[in-house]
């Protein structure tokens, strides 16, 4: 109960609220600042599936697995066609949502063999993984890129696939 109005208090997102609570101290008292709360770190996998990747003798929880395999083939791709094929590539199965229109506005993935209790695959979409893996946060990242470089022929007295021009 609050003291001044006898209402009942429901302290909601009360450990948000104390950290930038501490955030203001520390700027008030000249201290050293430290990271704000901004909900951007990776979501751990929960006890189930570290539990249910022990029973089936996985080394990580696919939520692990699958975070670091999209992250993979984020870097490999430039556009959001040669990332869902890339995803299919390294074995996942994945399932793009599209709005009305028929424009990509999101996705989700599955690793094979990875099912719940009825059967049916146990899908992690992009933002659950990571914030940063969504697609609309892969997107501006894929379009600021730098386009890759020319390939450079190996020259004839070379006998590599990779030019002696690109190991520089």
């Amino acid at each position: 109960m609050r003291e001044d109005t006898r209402k009942k208090f429901f302290p909601r997102n009360d450990y948000l609220r104390a950290r930038e609570t501490c955030l203001a101290a520390e700027q008030t008292h000249g201290l050293v600042q430290t990271a704000p709360i901004d909900r951007t770190a990776l979501p751990a996998a929960t006890r189930a599936e570290t539990e249910k990747a022990t029973r089936r003798g996985m080394a990580e929880p696919t939520r692990v697995w699958l975070r670091r395999a999209v992250r993979t083939a984020a870097v490999q791709s430039r556009t959001p066609d040669t990332f869902l094929a890339r995803l299919r590539e390294h074995g996942m199965l994945v399932r793009p949502r599209h709005d009305p229109d028929g424009h990509l506005i999101g996705y989700a993935v599955a690793r094979s063999g990875d099912i719940s209790p009825d059967g049916k695959p146990v899908w992690y979409a992009g933002r659950t993984l990571a914030r940063d893996l969504s697609l609309s946060q892969l997107t501006p990242r894929w379009h600021s890129a730098p386009a890759p470089p020319q390939q450079l022929p190996p020259e004839p007295t070379e006998h590599a696939s990779v030019g002696r021009a690109e190991t520089y």
